[in-house]
């Protein structure tokens, strides 16, 4: 007895249902044929619309130029991915330039954007720091994917990416000279700079005055009165040193390495390793052949929108006074 109010009240909650979902449709469907018939009555004109926003617009853009994007790998040195980052996340470089007018291709440069370019093993080998706290995070449970994200770690990655946009028909090469000229011109990072300079030849001497003194000893060893140095002559038993003194070379030959990269990639503050320019980077809304002929016909649907609105309550008004 309970149970058939129950069932009736779902009954008559599913007719409602079908019923209101039943004049949604039909809504729509009125919209739509409405909408035809709106098309079929003024064809003529949207077709003229249409054709003088498609017109207007490829001028615009010829005018414009198209949006281009240069993508560098850079090696932020001297701690300048902070400057960097703080630069361009905020637009204040370009702003900046802009004020002080430094710049006569700023106009071409529509925005910069820097992001980096992960690789959590290159951090933890040349960065103590990031490599102990990676051991402790480690130990201990922590998230270890948080800090991979963090941005004081973002910004210690080597490489980063750095991605210029430019429109317009000026020669895009003197636009990015322009861009790294000012990112290589800060007083503070070229007096690092200056000082790198010095540091890397005096470390780079020394390790190779190293290298010698390792190789002298190893020659000396080979020289030994148990005979030249060979397979045959000299064994790990006899030398136990020998094992150590070769992985100690080893290691020599990459801090060599090492230098030599360094004084490769500090040559510059913000070190170009990589570059692909003039990719064509156009979005969609950005296209004026695009966005007018739908620009015009959205001001004339809104005209006439707006003319049948006062036509509406003129005819109310009309009725009310009667």
């Amino acid at each position: 007895m309970d149970n058939h109010p129950n069932q009736q009240n779902q009954e008559i909650d599913l007719v409602y249902i079908y019923r209101a979902l039943g004049r949604f449709l039909t809504n729509i469907g009125l919209f739509f044929y409405d909408f035809l018939l709106f098309v079929k009555k003024y064809i003529l004109v949207i077709a003229l619309l249409m054709g003088i926003g498609i017109g207007l617009g490829y001028y615009l853009d010829s005018k414009q130029g198209r949006i281009l994007r240069h993508d560098f790998i850079v090696v932020p040195n001297f701690g300048s991915a902070d400057y960097l980052y703080e630069a361009f996340d905020k637009n204040s470089f370009i702003t900046t330039k802009l004020d002080t007018r430094e710049w006569m291709n700023l106009k071409e440069v529509r925005r910069i954007k820097i992001e980096p370019i992960e690789d959590i093993y290159t951090l933890l080998k040349n960065n103590k720091q990031a490599m102990e706290l990676f051991e402790t995070l480690g130990e201990k449970g922590g998230d270890i994917s948080s800090f991979i994200a963090n941005k004081s770690t973002i910004k210690n990655y080597k490489y980063h990416l750095l991605s210029i946009y430019t429109s317009g028909k000026q020669n895009t090469d003197s636009i990015v000279e322009e861009v790294f000229e000012q990112l290589n011109s800060q007083d503070y990072y070229l007096k690092k700079l200056a000082i790198a300079k010095v540091q890397n030849q005096i470390r780079k001497r020394e390790t190779e005055l190293s290298l010698q003194q390792m190789n002298q000893i190893l020659i000396g060893l080979g020289n030994s009165e148990i005979g030249s140095f060979d397979s045959k002559s000299v064994s790990i038993k006899q030398f136990p040193e020998i094992e150590n003194l070769f992985y100690r070379k080893n290691n020599i030959m990459d801090d060599l390495v090492m230098i030599d990269e360094e004084i490769l990639e500090q040559q510059q503050v913000v070190y170009i390793a990589g570059k692909m320019m003039n990719n064509i980077d156009e979005n969609f809304w950005e296209m004026k052949k695009i966005t007018m002929p739908f620009l015009f016909l959205l001001v004339f649907s809104f005209v006439m929108i707006l003319r049948n609105f006062i036509r509406k309550f003129k005819v109310i008004k009309e009725n009310r006074q009667l």
